[in-house]
């Protein structure tokens, strides 16, 4: 998923936003 951009803590951000909406999605389902 990362993409070298040298910020580990967006990548932590964008980590925790894919999370958040596969629970989401998992709560519709």
């Amino acid at each position: 998923m990362g993409r070298g951009s040298g910020s580990p803590i967006v990548e932590q951000q964008q980590q925790q936003q894919q999370q958040q909406q596969m629970h989401h999605l998992g709560a519709l389902a």
